[in-house]
């Protein structure tokens, strides 16, 4: 301004009166004082298009403003000071993918799919895929959920197959469970397992028993052993170094009655002290699955559920959604049973190694997952109301819950639930009959 005022002449301010101070003069430019300000002035404090181009500039940003709807953050690029005008905050208000609750984990089992490959150009050439090119992929998670992404019938029921073999074959080669049917398993793990409480001695004192004596003191008592995965077969290796535990023993039930009491919401109370509730939340591949297996009119079913369970030792709950499948063993002798938890992430089918659906990005693993619970249920010869249960589980902390007792609760729960089945069966045979 101080400028400005130099040369009156080139602002062509009316005034006879000799030039003011150059406080005084920088006020007048502005007309804080005397109000005259020619169009001159004007034009060098604001300078101002002629009204033709004045009017299309109006008419161009009204168009953008109006195709871009008006935005709230429009322009907001021209303003200084603006840290991150159109970063965080935009990338907010960016549609996010759809959400699926019900995703099951089954990358650890090696289940292969032919799928169109996206069309992505070849290296070093010009040729690009067509998208008819098929390849096998490894999947990650099938979505069991009921909404449009949801995975296909058919993945989802080969999931369940390897599910069933891999998990089977994680108890084959156990000294005390030997499945003889090697068709109906597949090896993938090699497990280390260590004899926990008073199973080496009941294990000693079985030696001298004959098989009518071993199986009268399995109906009392449970062998239970912990186990860690020494070695992984082939497929990627998740990184889920848990500890396994799995028991055996023999309970006053037939396979079916077995089948029908680990199945039906209602009564978890009955052999869980610690279950808090159950409930179904959606069933797979067929309706009316819970009513058809506690009537007896089917024995093969999938479902998924959710539960909610007091932790022991701690003032903690927890709940819990995941896969429950039963179906016959392909041998016959009995039923298997087998559980995992869901994660949440991007619905529909993923894929490992997929770059637009990463496999570990974008999913949020269960707070305290159930990774493994298998149920084998197997007649026993000559005696239609027993059941041989073998039970292995493996299960994830995240509870900040210690080592050695998050060890403790699983020895716990495994020792308690062959004890409550137990006496729930004499409480039955108690009751008088109507």
């Amino acid at each position: 301004l101080q400028n400005a005022s130099s040369s009156s002449s080139a602002l062509s301010i009316s005034t006879r009166q000799p030039p003011p101070p150059p406080l005084v003069q920088a006020w007048n430019l502005l007309g804080h004082v005397t109000g005259q300000v020619t169009s001159d002035l004007l034009s060098l404090v604001v300078p101002l298009p002629p009204p033709q181009e004045q009017q299309q500039r109006n008419q161009r940003y009204l168009s953008a403003a109006q195709k871009d709807r008006l935005r709230l953050d429009f322009g907001l690029s021209s303003i200084g000071g603006c840290d991150d005008p159109l970063g965080k905050h935009a990338k907010s208000l960016e549609p996010q993918p759809q959400q699926s609750i019900y995703l099951l984990r089954i990358i650890d089992l090696s289940l292969m799919e032919v799928v169109a490959s996206a069309h992505v150009p070849e290296v070093d050439t010009k040729v690009v895929k067509p998208e008819t090119d098929k390849s096998p992929r490894m999947v990650a998670y099938v979505d069991l959920g009921s909404g449009e992404k949801q995975s296909p019938d058919k993945l989802i029921q080969r999931a369940l197959n390897k599910l069933v073999s891999v998990g089977l074959g994680m108890l084959a080669h156990h000294p005390t469970v030997r499945l003889a049917n090697q068709e109906q398993y597949e090896t993938k793990h090699e497990i280390e397992w260590k004899c926990e409480g008073g199973t080496t001695r009941l294990l000693k004192t079985m030696q001298k028993q004959s098989a009518l004596e071993r199986l009268r003191t399995l109906q009392s008592q449970s062998l239970i052993w912990s186990g860690s995965i020494a070695k992984t077969l082939g497929g990627p290796d998740d990184g889920r170094q848990f500890s396994l535990y799995l028991a055996r023993g023999m309970l006053p039930f037939s396979p079916l009655e077995m089948v029908q009491l680990l199945w039906n919401n209602n009564r978890t109370a009955e052999y869980n002290n610690f279950c808090l509730g159950r409930k179904t939340l959606v069933e797979l591949l067929e309706s009316d699955v819970d009513e058809k297996i506690l009537n007896g009119s089917a024995e093969q079913g999938a479902k998924v559920i959710e539960s909610e369970t007091r932790v022991p030792f701690t003032g903690f709950t927890v709940k819990v959604q995941c896969l429950m499948h039963c179906r016959p063993l392909a041998d016959g002798s009995g039923y298997v049973i087998v559980s995992r938890s869901l994660q949440t992430g991007p619905a529909g089918t993923l894929y490992h190694n997929d770059n637009t659906n990463d496999t570990e990005k974008g999913v949020k693993a269960a707070g305290n997952e159930i990774i493994w619970g298998m149920n084998v249920i197997r007649r026993v010869p000559n005696h239609p109301h027993l059941a041989d249960l073998t039970s292995l589980s493996q299960v994830g902390y995240s509870l900040g819950v210690p080592r050695f007792l998050a060890s403790q609760i699983a020895l716990k729960g495994v020792d308690e639930f062959f004890t409550n089945v137990r006496k729930l069966a004499s409480t039955n045979q108690s009751k008088p009959k109507q």
